[in-house]
């Protein structure tokens, strides 16, 4: 497996999209941050509040995911500041594993090391054992980590992230934007800075220092503002790889970005549309990958991003196209367009569309990439 797919927003769109992906051979890793909009949730397949989407998801779940193995790297369950396990979680996750037979079709992944890997506790579904998922340091840390608060949890498991990231390389610093869930940045990058052995700066001044941090540094201020949490130290782990996906203890480039999420991605952000901010982020060269992907048209070495299902987009940005169809290699449109900062309501034909873009969208990337 050279890289796998990042998909933004786990609803209708982006679940068909990471099962296509999935049945092609295609990794597919999911962040979602609104349980009570998405029906992809922690281990399991987590059914929405909103009742109309109950059909579809029992249908969705009791005929595509018992045959697929679909990667969820879990960021729902937690609220914005990362530290609170919303109490929604473990009945709709254990409903789940029972509607799925307790087969665990779509399992949480997340590694060890990752900064927000155990701080919530999802009964059966985040305790499947995967070996591959986690070191020996990682099963004898989960087994700890309730007993700390949030914060220092948080803490730990990024010390390790990085000091894994670090091993082998010529660094001779570190970039640390602030870290969600953790208020004391100063303090934090003094600890890791002593702890590290290398000095700690702050990347997302007035002045970040390269222009992939700068893109990166808007891609992630521009989820956090639709409250969709991000680990913004995957960022400064592998720098100009900020939406690498952390399988196992391995970090592997994205083929392609899916933002699937509805509702206004970029609100308060005018200068920075979506497309922008992928079409400047997806060229970077992944410099942590021995083998760059292949370039795929203008969109660069990862190869494309999906926006689907009511995704705002800027009119400026080049990507809206109300006929859903791809203008640019990997790129697509899809859904109803939000532009007054709200989630949009999306009509029965508006919603099929999107779901039929996003599977078009995985088929392509598969045929590309696959």
């Amino acid at each position: 497996m050279s890289g796998g797919v990042a998909i933004i927003g786990a609803g209708l769109a982006g679940a068909i999209a990471a099962c296509r992906l999935a049945s092609r051979g295609i990794l597919a890793a999911v962040y979602t941050a609104r349980p009570g909009a998405t029906f992809l949730h922690g281990g399991g397949f987590y059914l929405g509040s909103n009742p109309s989407e109950w059909s579809s998801a029992l249908t969705f779940a009791q005929t595509c995911l018992p045959a697929l193995d679909i990667v969820l790297q879990k960021v729902d369950g937690i609220d914005v500041e990362g530290t609170r396990r919303r109490p929604d979680a473990a009945p709709a996750t254990h409903a789940a594993m029972n509607l799925l037979g307790n087969r665990p079709a779509v399992a949480n992944l997340v590694p060890a090391g990752h900064p927000f890997a155990n701080m919530q506790r999802f009964g059966t579904a985040v305790d499947v054992d995967f070996p591959a998922r986690e070191s020996a340091f990682g099963r004898s840390f989960a087994s700890l980590a309730p007993l700390f608060d949030a914060e220092e949890t948080a803490y730990l498991q990024l010390r390790c992230a990085l000091s894994r990231a670090l091993e082998g390389g010529a660094f001779t610093g570190l970039l640390l934007p602030p870290i969600l869930g953790l208020r004391r940045t100063e303090e934090l990058r003094a600890r890791l800075s002593l702890e590290l052995g290398l000095p700690v700066a702050e990347a997302f001044g007035t002045t970040p220092s390269t222009p992939g941090l700068r893109l990166a540094a808007a891609l992630v201020d521009a989820l956090e503002t639709a409250k969709l949490p991000v680990h913004r130290s995957k960022v400064t782990a592998v720098q100009l790889d900020p939406l690498g996906l952390w399988i196992g203890d391995d970090l592997l480039p994205a083929r392609a970005i899916i933002v699937a999420c509805g509702g206004p991605l970029i609100t308060g952000h005018e200068q920075t549309g979506p497309a922008e901010v992928a079409l400047g982020l997806l060229p970077i060269e992944p410099r942590l990958s021995p083998d760059p992907l292949r370039s795929s048209g203008v969109l660069g070495p990862y190869g494309g991003a999906l926006f689907a299902s009511g995704v705002r987009i800027d009119a400026q940005s080049r990507v809206l196209g109300h006929d859903h169809q791809p203008l640019h290699s990997g790129l697509f449109a899809a859904g109803d367009v939000t532009t007054d900062g709200t989630d949009p309501v999306l009509s029965r034909d508006a919603t099929g569309r999107a779901l039929r873009t996003a599977y078009a969208a995985a088929e392509a990337i598969a045929r590309e990439h696959g």
